[in-house]
């Protein structure tokens, strides 16, 4: 494996220094946070092929793969809340949450 020259000039070691190669976003892309699925979000999660299903029980949170064809998660016109996606049967394997049970991995 290759290793870190941490003296290269190109290292980043600091979050200051971090700051001095990014700019500061803009308002609205820091604020882009809200509590449903935009319209831009909408066309994004249409034309993905691939997500991330995390749930959290506030105290861990478990991540689950689902992929299909483009367009496999299908949006309800009438919820901004609502993101189904259909439970393939290659994925019943393990339920998404199922690592979140109380206790477990004591």
């Amino acid at each position: 494996m290759d290793t870190v020259d941490l003296n290269d000039a190109y290292t980043v070691r600091s979050l200051d220094e971090l700051a001095k190669i990014y700019a500061k976003p803009l308002p609205k892309i820091a604020t882009k946070e809200t509590d449903h699925i935009t319209e831009v979000g909408r066309a994004f999660i249409a034309a993905s092929p691939f997500l991330v299903l995390a749930t959290s029980n506030g105290d861990s949170i478990d991540c689950s793969p689902k992929g299909d064809a483009p367009d496999f998660v299908q949006l309800p016109a009438f919820s901004a809340n609502t993101l189904p996606a259909p439970a393939r049967q290659r994925a019943r394997q393990s339920s998404p949450g199922a690592g979140l049970q109380a206790g477990e991995g004591d």
